[in-house]
């Protein structure tokens, strides 16, 4: 699931890892191309991804990844399909995942990060949200229970907006009772990994090693 807060297509960087991820990890890659706002809510997202989840989870080590509002979204999705007869991936791979689309763990650290802002992401979320509360689980997983999930391997920039929310996120998942691996890529920038820069190729050898524990 790429990343864009939700209201940008899939960009070019976003795609070439995706190659990455096919060649390095000898996988088979699916991108959904899915609604975004502000012409469609998260609601229609599920309604779309819902039956394609159904029709990939016989696949044997079924795997679900996402960077940053993909990432949040992967998180999200995996509880609401505990309430169907829909079974959990195998693992969950995420990049800075945008865990709390109603920002509400102020303050952020800003000045750091160059490539967001909470004021105009809290709008974001808004739209996004729709009729739903921005702290459902639904477009929100850090107000979620993730009892059941399966095990997840987080990456997150040691400097990026999402840290605390992230950090947060993990302690959750692990009280839940998940098998939760943070990696802190430090001084590093928001979906670092999917840039074409030496620390993305380290985060694909970690994938490989965690993948064959």
């Amino acid at each position: 699931m790429h990343g864009g807060a939700y209201v940008l297509e899939i960009n070019f960087f976003q795609l070439l890892h995706c190659r990455k991820l096919a060649k390095k990890l000898n996988a088979y890659v699916i991108t959904p191309v899915y609604p975004l706002a502000p012409s469609n809510k998260a609601n229609q997202t599920y309604d779309l991804l819902t039956p394609l989840y159904e029709k990939l989870s016989s696949r044997k080590n079924l795997i679900l990844m996402g960077d940053s509002a993909g990432g949040g979204f992967v998180y999200s999705f995996c509880q609401y399909i505990k309430n169907t007869d829909l079974p959990q991936p195998h693992r969950i791979i995420t990049y800075s995942p945008w865990v709390d689309i109603s920002m509400s763990n102020t303050p952020y650290p800003g000045e750091k990060d160059a490539t967001l802002g909470d004021v105009g992401l809290r709008e974001i979320g808004k739209t996004w949200a729709g009729d739903w509360d921005t702290q459902d689980y639904r477009v929100s997983p850090i107000f979620g229970n993730n009892t059941g999930l399966p095990d997840t391997l987080i990456f997150v920039g040691g400097d990026e907006l999402f840290y605390d929310d992230i950090n947060k996120y993990v302690e959750k998942l692990k009280n839940d009772g998940v098998n939760a691996k943070l990696s802190v890529g430090e001084e590093m920038f928001h979906i670092y990994p999917v840039f074409p820069i030496s620390e993305s190729n380290q985060v694909v050898k970690e994938i490989q090693e965690y993948l064959n524990e």
